[in-house]
C-alpha cells in the first residue's frame, strides 16, 4: 500500500512542477520568446494578426 501512494505522490508532484515551470516560463519569457518568434516567422506571426 505504501508503495502505491508513494507513486501517486511522486507522479503529482512531478505534474505540478512541470505545470509551474511551464507556467513561469511562460511568465517570465513571454516577451523574449515573442520577440524570438518574430525574429524567426515574420510571415506567420505578425503583430497585426494577433
Amino acid at each position: 500500500m505504501k508503495g502505491i501512494i508513494s507513486i501517486a505522490v511522486t507522479q503529482f508532484l512531478l505534474t505540478f512542477l512541470l505545470v509551474l515551470s511551464l507556467f513561469g516560463a511562460s511568465l517570465v519569457f513571454s516577451d523574449e520568446v515573442q520577440r524570438a518568434v518574430l525574429s524567426v516567422m515574420p510571415v506567420y506571426f505578425q503583430p497585426g494578426r494577433v
